[in-house]
């Protein structure tokens, strides 16, 4: 069938629309800076040792250490993408070297002690679970076994031990971000909350 003569003809004669729509002119094309950046790297999440009993509190005093400890060179641990398990199973020479002066409380660091998990909808926290019956404290507040914890970058992670009907901190270690911006604000409604109990605003002091 013939077009009508007052009917326009494509600029292109049509051929733009073979195999689906025209390409966009160039002037169309995105130029916002979001198109030509280069997507940000995934941040890396450590715990890092900052206390230790019987060892410095500052690790630039590294030859005052016990020799263990300063020939170590692995003196954080390294949150993989998604899940970690933290404990004397997964991470021995760490906690070996970290504990050095005082190795009697490792029998207080349980095989499989913490799980940590990397969540994608929320880059800017670590969830921390305590899998263990032995004691772990978040910024000063008791975590019992099976609970769970939302924790910013900053965060101090501490392992006790029983003395005199309450817990010491013998092992403290900072849970930061290796890379990436300033974390945002937490959420109130996730600062503390419980998988079997649901969200929890009562804060324990006691381990």
């Amino acid at each position: 069938r013939q077009a009508s003569k007052g009917q326009p003809k494509p600029p292109d004669g049509g051929r733009g629309c073979r195999g689906g729509a025209a390409a966009a002119p160039a002037e169309a094309v995105d130029s916002s800076p979001s198109a030509t950046e280069p997507p940000r790297p995934e941040c890396s999440w450590l715990l890092s040792c900052v206390a230790a009993h019987g060892q410095p509190r500052e690790r630039s005093s590294a030859p005052q250490m016990s020799s263990q400890w300063s020939a170590s060179n692995a003196r954080s641990i390294e949150l993989a993408g998604g899940r970690t398990l933290v404990g004397r199973q997964h991470q021995p020479e760490f906690f070996q070297a970290a504990l050095s002066a005082m190795p009697g409380n490792c029998s207080f660091i349980s095989r499989t002690h913490v799980e940590l998990l990397t969540v994608a909808t929320c880059p800017d926290y670590v969830l921390v679970r305590n899998v263990s019956s032995n004691p772990i404290v978040l910024d000063e507040e008791s975590l019992g076994e099976g609970e769970w914890r939302l924790v910013p970058d900053g965060a101090i992670l501490a392992f006790g031990r029983p003395c005199g009907g309450r817990s010491v901190k013998f092992l403290q270690l900072l849970v930061h971000r290796e890379a990436g911006d300033s974390p945002k604000p937490l959420p109130t409604c996730f600062q503390r909350f419980s998988m079997q109990e649901g969200f929890s605003e009562e804060a324990s002091d006691t381990v």
